[in-house]
């Protein structure tokens, strides 16, 4: 099974930007490749650099009642045919993609 050139190409991009991450982008056929973007990794530390550690919490780990609590209308995310994260934040979407990567399950709800 092979993925169309649309999701491809997102595959890409998604892949780039988790260089950032310190994600190690590979070519299509290899395993491992040691080249990480620098220029996204400075990008990133410097917009880091001005987050305080509350912004952080916010950006990573904010729950449900504290996205609620801000009276914007949004809670927690609820991923179809998976259900809710338990976070607000990225470590959420991050801790699943994790397990998805770990199982290689790209039928799972949040690849959807």
């Amino acid at each position: 099974m092979s993925l169309d050139d649309s999701t491809d190409i997102s595959l890409a991009h998604l892949r780039h930007l988790l260089a950032c991450f310190g994600y190690k982008m590979r070519p299509p056929g290899t395993d491992t490749n040691d080249s990480v973007s620098a220029a996204g990794s400075a990008e990133l530390e410097e917009t880091f650099a001005e987050l305080t550690l509350s912004d952080l919490n916010l950006v990573l780990f904010r729950c449900d009642v504290e996205e609620r609590d801000d009276g914007d209308g949004y809670g927690i995310y609820h991923v179809p045919g998976f259900g809710d994260l338990p976070f607000c934040g990225l470590a959420s979407v991050m801790s699943v993609l994790m397990a998805i990567r770990a199982s290689n399950n790209v039928d799972h709800p949040l690849c959807r």
